[in-house]
């Protein structure tokens, strides 16, 4: 069911390394009323950051050619990007415990897969402080 007072928010997705996944994603969150933008590379997601400051970073974190960790640092090294919610899905497993300790620091949250696709809004809907 989609909410109106959602249509304003963009989510950046940072994928590459399995573009089936990215476009179920967007998909999924373009039918819940977000507007997504999706980006394949580290000049894609800094640039699209930097030109459309989206309301919340969604990233692979193991994208070919540059991680979601990576990006992660690079957002939080801006001025903009200090307090934007960022969500890192990690493959199969959680993360270890450097990968962990970094996105903690950097107030970043992630998830692991598999995951259901409601999980994954209602960790979006947390971090946007929208309700359930």
């Amino acid at each position: 069911m989609e909410d109106q007072n959602r249509k304003d928010k963009l989510i950046t997705i940072l994928y590459g390394s399995n573009d089936g996944l990215s476009l179920l994603i967007q998909n999924y969150l373009e039918e819940q009323g977000y507007l997504v933008r999706v980006v394949s590379n580290r000049k894609e997601a800094i640039k699209s950051f930097l030109n459309n400051q989206p309301d919340l970073i969604l990233a692979d974190h193991s994208n070919l050619g540059f991680n979601g960790e990576g990006l992660l640092e690079s957002v939080r090294a801006t001025p903009e990007g200090k307090t934007i919610p960022f969500i890192l899905i990690h493959g199969m497993s959680i993360p270890d415990d450097s990968t962990l300790a970094l996105i903690i620091a950097m107030g970043a949250e992630f998830i692991t897969g598999p995951f259901r696709p409601s999980q994954l809004l209602n960790m979006i809907k947390a971090c946007l402080k929208e309700p359930f």
